[in-house]
């Protein structure tokens, strides 16, 4: 997996060349709330998972009529 810093460094590299400063701030501010927003909801359904509250498939198709 690549580290934090490596995978900023690829997404810069895959702006536009021609943004300005501001734009690339934006940007680069924009990709990072995203990850933070991302990587906050994989650690809730972690502590979902470690803590026993999730539904087995089978019973949430059953409750919702899909099966």
């Amino acid at each position: 997996m690549a580290s934090a810093k490596e995978e900023l460094i690829a997404f810069i590299r895959e702006l536009p060349d021609d943004l300005t400063w501001g734009e690339m701030k934006q940007e680069v501010l924009s990709y990072l709330q995203y990850v933070h927003y991302v990587r906050s909801l994989v650690e809730r359904g972690e502590r979902d998972i470690d803590e026993g509250n999730t539904t087995p498939h089978d019973v949430f198709k059953k409750k919702r009529g899909l099966g």
